[in-house]
C-alpha cells in the first residue's frame, strides 16, 4: 500500500524500498524480500521525515524591515512627488541637479511619504528604503543624509529630487 492507500505492485515496491532504505550490496539478491517486508514501513518514515524537513526549512530567520509598524493600505493614503512638492518649502538651491524641498517631521514621517508613493520595494535595511515608482523613476529613504537631515529622494538619470525632513 502507498501513502494513498492505494495497493502498489512488488515492482514499484522495489522501486520505492530501494530509495528509502539502504540495501546491503551482499543483499542485493535477497532485497525483493526485503523491500516486500519493509516496503511500507519506509514510505510512512519517508512520509514522516518529509514533513519535519518542511517545518525546520520554514522557520528561516526573519530580516528586520525599516517598514512602519502600520503598514496596511487604507484609501486616500497614496500621493504623488507633485502632491509632496506642494506640501514642501523650497530649500537651499545647488550647483548640481538636484532639486531640494524642506518637509518636517522626522524617519517615521520620510517612511510613510515612502509608502504612499506605493513604490515596489527593491532593497529594505532598517535605514535606508529603495523602491521603484511605476514611472520607472528610483526612490530612496535614508534615515540621515550628507547634510545629518532624514531625507526622501527621488532620482531619475542624473536628475535628483529631495526632501529634507527637519
Amino acid at each position: 500500500m502507498d501513502e494513498n492507500g492505494n495497493k502498489i505492485g512488488v515492482g514499484e515496491r522495489l522501486l520505492r524500498g530501494a530509495l528509502a532504505l539502504p540495501i546491503p550490496a551482499g543483499k542485493v539478491v535477497k532485497g525483493g524480500k526485503y523491500v516486500a517486508q519493509y516496503g511500507d514501513d519506509a514510505l510512512a518514515l519517508g512520509k514522516k521525515a518529509k514533513g519535519k524537513l518542511d517545518d525546520a526549512l520554514s522557520k528561516g530567520k526573519k530580516k528586520a524591515c525599516a517598514c512602519p509598524k502600520d503598514n496596511k493600505k487604507t484609501k486616500g493614503t497614496s500621493k504623488t512627488v507633485d502632491d509632496l512638492i506642494k506640501n514642501a518649502k523650497p530649500g537651499d538651491s545647488t550647483k548640481g541637479r538636484s532639486t531640494i524641498y524642506e518637509l518636517s517631521g522626522g524617519f517615521e514621517q520620510a517612511l510613510k511619504d515612502f509608502n504612499s508613493l506605493e513604490p515596489q520595494i527593491i532593497k529594505s535595511t532598517p535605514e535606508l528604503q529603495v523602491g521603484k515608482l511605476k514611472d520607472g523613476r528610483t526612490v530612496i529613504v535614508r534615515e540621515e543624509s550628507t547634510d545629518g537631515r532624514v531625507t526622501l529622494e527621488i532620482q531619475k538619470g542624473k536628475k535628483k529630487i529631495k526632501f529634507r525632513y527637519n
